[in-house]
């Protein structure tokens, strides 16, 4: 209801990502972000939700939109799934030009920053 009225707050945070060393901004918000990355989704009681296809599965079974038998979450599960591979092709057609196509600075930045997120979510759940 409030969603479809358009009753929610956003901030629009500059990540920078485009920039040398990242805007201040973000480095500043970032260490309160779940993973360390947008998009997040924080909710009336404090809850933050991170990574896109979380956020839209908690929305449409907040709102009611995610089907009343497991044929149609199903259904939704698939669509969602689908545009994640298309906006997967998009970012990787986006960030190419950002890394100019160099797998060291990928190697090196991306897959990092990943295996730390997942250690620490390892060790926070005793795995």
């Amino acid at each position: 209801e409030k969603l479809q009225k358009g009753e929610f707050k956003q901030e629009d945070i500059n990540s920078g990502l485009f920039q040398p060393d990242f805007s201040k901004e973000w480095q500043d918000k970032k260490a309160s972000m779940p993973y360390g990355q947008v998009p997040v989704l924080e909710t009336e009681d404090g809850l933050k939700i991170a990574q896109t296809n979380a956020i839209l599965r908690h929305l449409a079974r907040k709102f009611k939109l995610y089907g009343s038998t497991d044929e149609q979450a199903t259904e939704i599960d698939m669509l969602i799934e689908f545009e994640s591979d298309l906006r997967e092709r998009i970012y990787t057609m986006v960030y190419s030009n950002y890394f100019n196509g160099n797998r060291e600075k990928l190697s090196n930045f991306v897959i990092p920053q990943g295996l730390t997120i997942l250690e620490g979510l390892l060790k926070k759940n005793n795995g």
